[in-house]
């Protein structure tokens, strides 16, 4: 959040969609399991339901700040990006626009070009 976080949007971008194909399924699916437990302990799950137990602290504090809807409708964009992901040809594009979204930006809607 923030301007800081603004400021690092590049490099998590460049992070979570990687060099190539393989690498931005990769990170789809990273950013599907950490909504999803993100999900699971906005909604009261115990830290020993989580995919990523490691990350428990972190997740359980990105489902407190996004809430229960909020983070349920990310999952469904994330998710919605996996099925399209052969039509994008600018993932750095695409990732931008999820981890603002992540962030507390708009959601993209079903008809947009995400």
């Amino acid at each position: 959040h923030g301007p800081t976080a603004l400021g690092e949007l590049p490099e998590r971008t460049r992070h979570l969609v990687g060099k190539d194909e393989p690498a931005f399924v990769e990170g789809i699916e990273l950013a599907q399991g950490l909504l999803r437990d993100a999900a699971r302990s906005a909604s009261g799950a115990s830290d020993d339901e989580l995919l990523h137990v490691d990350l428990a602290d972190r997740v359980r504090a990105l489902g407190e700040r996004l809430g229960v809807a909020r983070t349920a409708k990310l999952v469904e964009v994330v998710e919605e990006l996996g099925r399209r992901r052969r039509f994008h040809s600018n993932r750095t594009y695409v990732g931008e626009v999820f981890l603002a979204a992540v962030a507390g930006g708009p959601l993209p809607g079903p008809r947009s070009d995400i």
